[in-house]
């Protein structure tokens, strides 16, 4: 028995560490990708300005502005015909204003994650065990836009799993589960167009799908790098 488990072992681990060793190269080479970190980390507030067309559906698509501060702030208007939806969010508070009553509401817990997420500026594989997440390498795969690598990025509310391309190590997609009003949904999100912005690349196309049918679809013709945001920006209206 102690025979067999010694040759278990020997076998195992240096896959084990070659998985590692792998994984580490990729991180390396996604986060030199998207400019490096030194430059990632000279940034510390973006503008986004650009649409969202929800459902896929012509009629719905609405000009988008989203802020973002390192100091853990967004701010995202969407200007729906004749009001707008204000999100707000920051380590103290997670609200929406509703263009109907024109009053602020706290977020739903689906929203607040949605919100919290795009506070990172730096993405899962920069200070990724200070965020709380666990990465686990999952080799190759091919999808119809090519072949990626795919990591599943853990944390304590949600299982994502991440494909980067295997040529420009840029994240292409997502997929994940969430509890949405009690009920299990899967979620895909596509990262198309990225561009340099003072040598940061970002994805100037994000398209969500919700059980395969798009469910909003942002497009920017503008991203900005550490415009001057006074805090006025993120409080209540």
């Amino acid at each position: 028995m102690k025979n067999y488990l010694c040759f278990f072992l020997f076998v195992l681990l240096p896959f084990q560490i070659i998985n590692a060793n792998e994984l580490d190269t990729i991180i390396k080479n996604c986060i030199k990708a998207r400019g490096g970190l030194e430059k990632i980390s000279t940034v510390e507030t973006v503008r986004k300005i650009g649409s969202n067309r929800l459902y896929g559906l012509d009629w719905t698509l609405m000009p988008l502005e989203i802020y973002i501060s390192r100091k853990g702030q967004v701010r995202i208007d969407n200007y729906w015909f004749e009001g707008t939806i204000i999100q707000l969010y920051d380590s103290s508070r997670a609200i929406w204003k509703d263009p109907n009553t024109k009053k602020f509401e706290p977020m739903v817990p689906y929203q607040l994650e949605k919100v919290r997420e795009k506070s990172d500026l730096d993405g899962y594989f920069i200070d990724t065990n200070e965020k709380g997440y666990t990465l686990h390498y999952r080799g190759k795969q091919q999808l119809p836009c090519g072949e990626c690598f795919k990591i599943i990025v853990e944390s304590s509310n949600v299982l994502r799993d991440v494909y980067i391309d295997s040529k420009t190590f840029f994240i292409i997609k997502e997929v994940e589960q969430r509890l949405v009003g009690g009920v299990r949904i899967e979620m895909e999100k596509y990262y198309r167009d990225y561009r340099p912005v003072k040598g940061v690349y970002f994805p100037f196309d994000i398209e969500t799908r919700i059980d395969g049918n798009t469910n909003n679809h942002y497009i920017f013709c503008n991203i900005q790098i550490n415009p001057n945001f006074y805090d006025s920006l993120f409080n209540r209206e």
